[in-house]
């Protein structure tokens, strides 16, 4: 009998999981190491005491779980329970307890016994797993990523924290994008604190730090210290963060493929939370999602940007595609009724011009093929220009030529002023580009009318002005479109690719 007294006693003692018996006033009669250590409490302190008396954050479903079992004798399986203790208050414990009638001979109750098992981490795995699949689903939900970030940061408040601010790095201004907190006066007090105080940038610690250094930082405990050393002397600032309760904090950088986009600050105030590395562990895990779900949506936007300039660029392209294949056009039917009208031989100079006509465009064809590469060359930044003397005179005089057929039609006569020679260092090219748009759209939209081509000298400057007496741009429209970027600085439509032959067109003189 002793020897089995013994053996018990050493199982009681060594078991790994909590055991601890209770007399009929459900106060601790004895209790083993591994429960004491549970409870962060030591054994001798439990004896002659009640668990609420140990443990006063603990449900106060124990108690009456306790009640019920000693009077009735039905045990109690598997029950979760969850609550504080003294070593850590602020952070939430679960347990998995089992309790047991004990009996005397004569079938009168002892007490109670107790089988307590710490579930903790398995609550706080399986929390955090349901906790990031939601906001998983946040993140997809929407390319919106402004609005997607205020959602998450709502479902951080107060699952994971009191406090959940989000800033977001856009061209290089940090730009806040959510403040979220159960009490809106609490937000507004955030705001006014950031407007009043703003970050600082080259800060040692917070925000400014994480996204500087990309490494997250993690306050267990915020101490008036701390308040002090981030008021920076401030006394009105100290007070005002006083005023706000703060225990624990945590910042995390959003980061994704490399890059920082921002940071996530999570704070801990009315809940006496304090965080740890766990809780660290999982801001991060949120934040890299978050930042992947930024990047995605930002990539997404500037592929969307691209397709609408590679739609614009191929209306533009078609469109200077079209001035030579029209001009093909008219001098091929020219020359097909010059042929069947003629009952003798065409006269050969006719013949030559339209034929050199037609070679002029061919070329112009070719040329404007080639130039169809150059937006993939200026998004890999190889957009060079072909820099060579050009007379911006004779110039105007060969795009004159080359829409003869266009201008008979519109019965449009073309004036052309200009000083002998002008000379230009340019790409011949792009400037032809520009100048074919305006003395193409003159013609359109200025037909029966005439039109005026003025190149000049203006000290070290070249100018070429196409005027024309069509419809024009209405007043009220023409600083909408410069807002847009739709007219250059003599006032016509321009494609923004063509930017550099346009300040190459009213660049400075050509000098040997």
């Amino acid at each position: 009998m002793r020897e089995t007294r013994a053996l018990l006693d050493t199982l009681f003692a060594t078991a790994p999981v909590g055991l601890a018996f209770f007399d009929t006033d459900l106060r601790y009669v004895r209790l083993n190491d591994a429960l004491a250590e549970i409870n962060g409490v030591p054994v001798a302190q439990h004896l002659g005491r009640t668990v609420q008396q140990i443990l006063p954050r603990l449900s106060e479903e124990v108690m009456v779980d306790l009640q019920r079992v000693l009077h009735t004798g039905q045990p109690i399986v598997e029950r979760e329970v969850v609550g504080e203790t003294p070593a850590a208050p602020g952070k939430q414990r679960y347990w998995l307890a089992n309790y047991y009638q004990v009996p005397s001979d004569n079938g009168a109750p002892l007490g109670v016994g107790a089988v307590v098992q710490e579930i903790t981490e398995r609550k706080r795995a399986e929390e955090r797993q349901r906790f990031l699949a939601e906001a998983s689903a946040l993140l997809v939900s929407s390319l919106d990523y402004t609005q997607t970030l205020q959602h998450v940061a709502q479902l951080v408040v107060p699952r994971l924290a009191d406090w959940c601010v989000i800033d977001l790095l856009e061209d290089d201004t940090l730009k806040r994008i959510a403040v979220v907190h159960r009490d809106p006066a609490r937000v507004a007090l955030a705001e006014e604190l950031r407007q009043r105080f703003p970050i600082d940038r080259d800060a040692p610690y917070g925000v400014a730090a994480v996204i500087r250094t990309g490494r997250s930082e993690l306050l267990p405990v915020i101490s008036d210290d701390v308040l002090a050393h981030a008021a920076s002397n401030n006394q009105e600032l100290l007070e005002l963060l006083r005023g706000l309760g703060l225990r624990s904090s945590m910042v995390v950088p959003l980061v994704a493929g490399g890059r920082i986009f921002g940071a996530m600050t999570f704070v801990s105030a009315e809940s006496q939370r304090t965080f740890d590395a766990a809780d660290l562990q999982l801001a991060e895990d949120l934040a890299r999602r978050a930042a992947v779900a930024v990047d995605n949506a930002r990539l997404y936007h500037a592929a969307q940007q691209a397709i609408l300039a590679r739609d614009e660029f191929l209306s533009i392209a078609s469109h200077e595609l079209r001035t030579p294949l029209t001009s093909l056009q008219l001098q091929s039917q020219s020359l097909l009724r010059m042929l069947q009208r003629s009952t003798s031989a065409v006269a050969p100079d006719k013949l030559i011009g339209k034929l050199q006509l037609i070679e002029r465009q061919t070329r112009r064809l070719t040329q404007l093929t080639d130039n169809l590469l150059d937006v993939s060359r200026i998004r890999l930044g190889r957009f060079d220009l072909r820099v060579e003397p050009v007379d911006l005179t004779q110039l105007a005089r060969d795009l004159v030529a080359r829409f003869e057929e266009q201008l008979r039609e519109a019965d449009c006569v073309v004036h052309i002023v200009a000083e002998e020679p002008v000379m230009l260092a340019t790409d011949r090219s792009r400037v032809e580009q520009i100048t074919t748009n305006l003395l193409s759209n003159a013609i359109k939209y200025g037909a029966g009318k005439p039109i005026e081509i003025v190149v000049e000298r203006d000290d070290s400057y070249a100018r070429l002005h196409v005027r024309d007496q069509g419809i024009g741009i209405a007043p009220d429209q023409v600083l909408s479109c410069l807002a847009h970027g739709r007219l250059n600085r003599i006032g016509v439509p321009f494609d923004n690719r063509l930017a550099p032959a346009c300040h190459a067109l009213v660049g400075r003189d050509f000098e040997e």
